[in-house]
């Protein structure tokens, strides 16, 4: 029940896609890695630390009724002249009620343990996709997020195994479909994305060099199931990227991620991330690149800027 009520921010705020629906080259390998630092909007925050204020209270409301119900089942036995041990029914429960309770205040304190009291995070994110042939492509991804805890530093971390199939390509146009299995915290979770992407080949009217042009459409669910209160929670994500690549040397890039979280607080159950990229070719070879993007994070729902940041990451296909 708690973790319908409460949103576990870290896990929200970096909405960071590196999908596109082109395969690597069959044989060939593609590694990016991308990180982030986000300067997270104080209003936000003082919600977070209202929400930890709630669940202390809510946890001291369920340890006394666990104070309560061994007392009354104390009196309960002695009434009847016997102990608990003795009658199954009182000893069954007072096992499940206790237990019961226990369970919503181990919820309670994972969430509290998530919640954002300090405006600084950073998140890393890793992706590794090798082709398999023309049609299609499998790799793995990996987030990490750190932010300033309640109680401690901790992370938090998701793992993921992806598959990428191509329905269909032609001279500019390239239509794929991506599942995805991936464990994120103590749930488990299975993502479907299809991603429609457009390219073409231009010469540039100033200075007369090549120009290539790409666009992509991402649209994705997510379910995730809880096995701690099997509670399952539906997410849905879509994307727009537009770019340009000069002469196989530079790529700027303009994306927008929109992510629908139908369960949680209705202020962040809509928020969109927008992003400007540029990526410069290192070294000789053109198959390397190091990014830097800003971005921002807003909520639709509440009309207010969640966080702003920064990224910078390196692209590797080899």
């Amino acid at each position: 029940m708690a973790k319908g009520k409460y949103l576990i921010l870290c896990l929200i705020l970096p909405i960071k896609s590196f999908a596109n629906p082109w395969l690597p080259k069959e044989g060939q390998s593609k590694y990016i890695a991308e990180f982030s630092n986000y300067n997270i909007n104080n209003y936000f925050v003082e919600i977070e630390r209202r929400a930890y204020i709630d669940i202390e209270t809510k946890i001291a409301l369920l340890s006394k009724q666990i104070s309560i119900i061994k007392h009354n089942t104390r009196i309960a036995a002695s009434n009847n002249q016997v102990t608990a041990a003795d009658n199954p029914l009182v000893n069954n429960f007072l096992d499940h009620r206790i237990r019961e309770v226990n369970e919503n205040i181990a919820n309670l304190r994972l969430v509290q343990q998530n919640l954002i009291l300090n405006p600084k995070l950073w998140h890393s994110s890793t992706i590794i996709e090798y082709g398999a042939s023309e049609d299609y492509s499998y790799g793995i991804t990996g987030n990490l997020s750190k932010c300033k805890y309640s109680n401690n530093n901790s992370r938090i971390d998701d793992f993921g195994l992806f598959f990428k199939y191509k329905l269909y390509q032609n001279k500019h146009n390239i239509f794929t479909l991506q599942p995805k299995f991936f464990l994120s915290g103590d749930r488990k979770a299975i993502n479907i994305t299809a991603m429609l992407g457009n390219s073409s080949k231009r010469k540039s009217k100033i200075g007369n060099f090549d120009l290539d042009i790409f666009r992509y459409l991402i649209a994705g669910v997510t379910k995730y199931f809880n096995p701690t209160n099997g509670l399952q929670q539906i997410q849905y994500n879509s994307e727009i990227t537009s770019g340009v690549k000069f002469e196989d040397s530079l790529i700027f890039m303009l994306k927008a991620m929109h992510e629908l979280n139908p369960r949680s607080r209705k202020i962040y159950n809509s928020v969109l991330r927008r992003e400007i990229l540029v990526a410069k070719n290192i070294g000789n070879k053109s198959d390397l690149y190091l990014s830097f993007g800003y971005f921002s994070l807003n909520s639709l729902s509440a009309r207010r800027n969640i966080a702003n940041g920064y990224s910078a990451g390196l692209w590797i296909e080899i």
